[in-house]
C-alpha cells in the first residue's frame, strides 16, 4: 500500500497571502503562541504535561505589524469555520503572548484568509468587525478538488 501524499497546502497559502498583501509589513510572526506558558495551561494536571501545550497549545496561523496595527491572521483552506471558531480564542489570548507583548497598544484588525466563502461565517465576521478574506491564488483549485471542496 503506498503512502499518502503529505502537501504543506495552509502553509504555502499563508506565506503567499501575507507576501502579496502585506509586502512591506514591519514585522511577521508566524504560529505564534497566544496563551498563558505551557506550565501554567498544564498547572495540576496529571493527563497531560508542560510538553503538549507547548506543541497543540493555542497558536495563530500568523500575526502581522503593519500601518500602526497588529493584525492576527487564520488561514483555513477547507473549513472557514473552523477558523473562525480559532479566532474567537486568539482575539481574547493574543494579549497573553510574550511574543506580541511590544505591540499590544497598536489597533487590532482580525482576518479569517480562505479560498472558500460560507456565508454564516461571513455574518458572524461582520458582525464582530472582522475581516473576512477570501483569497484564491490558482494553485489552490486542485487542493480544494483533492479533498472534495469542489468539483
Amino acid at each position: 500500500m503506498s503512502k499518502r501524499a503529505y502537501h504543506l497546502v495552509e502553509e504555502k497559502y499563508l506565506g503567499e497571502y501575507i507576501a502579496k498583501t502585506f509586502p512591506n509589513a514591519r514585522k511577521v510572526f508566524y504560529q505564534v503562541p497566544v496563551s498563558a506558558k505551557p506550565w501554567q495551561l498544564a498547572g495540576n494536571r496529571e493527563d497531560v504535561n508542560a510538553r503538549w501545550f507547548w506543541r497543540f497549545g493555542p497558536r495563530i496561523d500568523a500575526v502581522v505589524v503593519n500601518n500602526g496595527h497588529l493584525f492576527l491572521i487564520e488561514a483555513e483552506t477547507k473549513r472557514p469555520v473552523i477558523g473562525l471558531s480559532e479566532l474567537e480564542v486568539y482575539a481574547k489570548e493574543y494579549v497573553n503572548s510574550l511574543a506580541l507583548r511590544p505591540y499590544i497598544d497598536l489597533p487590532l484588525r482580525v482576518q479569517l484568509v480562505s479560498p472558500v466563502f460560507d456565508e454564516h461565517v461571513a455574518k458572524i465576521m461582520a458582525e464582530r468587525g472582522w475581516e473576512y478574506v477570501i483569497f484564491f491564488p490558482d494553485w489552490i483549485r486542485e487542493h480544494l478538488r483533492r479533498w472534495g471542496v469542489i468539483e
